[in-house]
């Protein structure tokens, strides 16, 4: 299944044990995300780091994480801005949707208020556990 993955799921994956680790790795899924997820991440990395016993465990897991996801530049998706950006409040959130748009794919994630709109499948960690019975 192609997905669009938020950044909170993302970062969740981080955490070893977590679903959406489970999710992310599976042969099941291929993930993408804007080029910006990078960014975000990066203003979330000092508080991830603190989880790990070391800095090189952080650095090993981060790279292995990035590798199962496909960040696409804004570039690819730039035509569906106008249309994502009236389908959320916030403007960080544009990007996630608007490629999900382009790839006429779901998102998924756990902002609640995502669900709101129509024009986007929006799955979030336990109904993605569901639909490909992990």
């Amino acid at each position: 299944m192609l997905l669009v993955i938020d950044a909170n799921p993302f970062i969740a994956s981080f955490l070893q044990d977590s679903f959406s680790r489970k999710i992310l790795l599976s042969e099941k899924v291929t993930a993408c995300a804007p080029a910006w997820l990078k960014d975000e991440f990066e203003r979330n990395e000092s508080g991830l780091k603190k989880k790990f016993p070391s800095d090189a465990d952080f650095a090993k897991t981060k790279e292995i994480l990035f590798k199962f996801v496909k960040l696409v530049p804004a570039s690819e998706y730039s035509s569906f801005i106008a249309e994502a950006s009236g389908l959320v409040k916030h403007s960080n959130d544009v990007p996630y949707f608007a490629l999900a748009l382009h790839l006429k794919c779901p998102l998924w994630s756990e902002e609640r208020s995502f669900k709101t709109q129509s024009a986007v499948k929006v799955y979030s960690t336990s109904e993605l556990l569901k639909e490909l019975a992990l």
